[in-house]
Protein backbone atom coordinates (compact mmCIF):
# COMPACT_ATOMS: atom_id res chain seq x y z
CA UNK A 1 0.00 0.00 0.00
CA UNK A 2 2.95 2.52 0.55
CA UNK A 3 4.32 1.56 -2.33
CA UNK A 4 1.52 2.51 -4.25
CA UNK A 5 1.29 5.87 -2.45
CA UNK A 6 4.95 6.45 -2.97
CA UNK A 7 4.56 5.96 -6.56
CA UNK A 8 1.73 8.15 -7.11
CA UNK A 9 4.04 11.12 -4.95
CA UNK A 10 6.57 10.22 -7.49
CA UNK A 11 4.49 10.75 -10.68
CA UNK A 12 2.69 14.20 -9.24
CA UNK A 13 5.88 15.25 -8.81
CA UNK A 14 6.93 13.94 -12.07
CA UNK A 15 4.62 14.55 -14.74
CA UNK A 16 4.96 18.74 -14.58
CA UNK A 17 8.56 18.65 -15.10
CA UNK A 18 7.54 15.69 -18.13
CA UNK A 19 5.13 17.92 -19.60
CA UNK A 20 7.48 21.25 -18.70
CA UNK A 21 10.16 19.47 -20.54
CA UNK A 22 7.85 18.45 -23.51
CA UNK A 23 6.60 21.92 -24.01
CA UNK A 24 9.84 22.87 -24.11
CA UNK A 25 11.25 20.92 -26.68
CA UNK A 26 8.40 21.96 -28.70
CA UNK A 27 9.57 25.64 -28.44
CA UNK A 28 12.85 24.62 -29.06
CA UNK A 29 11.66 22.91 -32.55
CA UNK A 30 9.14 26.36 -33.56
CA UNK A 31 12.45 27.98 -32.71
CA UNK A 32 14.65 26.64 -34.92
CA UNK A 33 11.83 25.87 -38.09
CA UNK A 34 11.73 29.60 -37.52
CA UNK A 35 15.33 30.59 -37.87
CA UNK A 36 15.70 27.62 -41.31
CA UNK A 37 12.47 29.50 -42.69
CA UNK A 38 14.85 32.36 -42.06
CA UNK A 39 17.48 30.80 -43.34
CA UNK A 40 15.89 29.83 -47.02
CA UNK A 41 14.68 32.99 -47.44
CA UNK A 42 18.34 34.65 -47.32
CA UNK A 43 19.15 32.18 -49.50
CA UNK A 44 15.91 32.97 -51.98
CA UNK A 45 16.90 36.49 -51.89
CA UNK A 46 20.67 36.44 -52.98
Amino acid sequence: MSCIKFQARLHKKLLPLVVGAGCRMRLTVLVLEISYARLVDDIANR
